[in-house]
């Protein structure tokens, strides 16, 4: 319920591991998580730290949060703003949550957790981890294992948001049959 740094940026993998450790055996965490506040806050740090190369936002979640008063769409606006990804380690029970039924009132103040889609529009990706502690150290690998792709983008009106595909040449899917192509949905024009 409550968002602090209780370490600066570091290289120092066994410290993240932790930090980890001892912040999930915190007995004021209480119960109930706000996912989204904590991404938000998450991404407004990283906008006020100088950018040292890719910028990703790592979270370990059971994904069964609701989000009162910070929807999917404020996420993505700050993690755009951050130029960062997020990227998701879900566990125990929860999986992708079923999309809602056409018709039904859905509550704007008070909207259910989806890391996984706001991964995947972040450009990030959300995996499920049966055993976090093995999946920790693959999700880092694969965070640093991605490459990054700059654009001039076109002369546009400040804060429009634009929306942008990327995807492998034909030529390349052939070649790479594998290889996985995970890109921000869009930008906001520089204000």
């Amino acid at each position: 319920r409550h968002v602090k740094v209780s370490e600066p940026f570091t290289s120092d993998f066994a410290s993240v591991v932790m930090g980890i450790r001892e912040g999930v055996r915190d007995p004021s965490l209480g119960s109930g998580t706000a996912i989204n506040s904590a991404i938000v806050s998450a991404a407004l740090y990283l906008q006020k730290e100088p950018a040292r190369g890719r910028r990703a936002i790592l979270i370990v979640t059971d994904n069964q949060s609701l989000n009162y008063q910070v929807p999917d769409e404020e996420v993505l606006r700050q993690l755009f703003a951050a130029d960062a990804v997020l990227n998701g380690m879900v566990i125990g029970k929860r999986k992708r949550p079923a999309p809602a039924r056409p018709g039904a009132y859905v509550n704007p103040d008070f909207t259910p957790s989806d890391e996984f889609r706001v991964s995947e529009r972040s450009g990030g990706e959300a995996i499920e981890a049966s055993k976090p502690g093995e999946a920790l150290g693959r999700m880092i690998e694969r965070i640093r294992a991605r490459y990054g792709m700059q654009y001039v983008a076109p002369a546009s009106k400040p804060g429009v948001f634009h929306e942008i595909r990327v995807e492998l040449s034909s030529e390349a899917r052939n070649r790479y049959p594998s290889a996985k192509v995970r890109a921000g949905s869009g930008y906001d024009a520089a204000k």
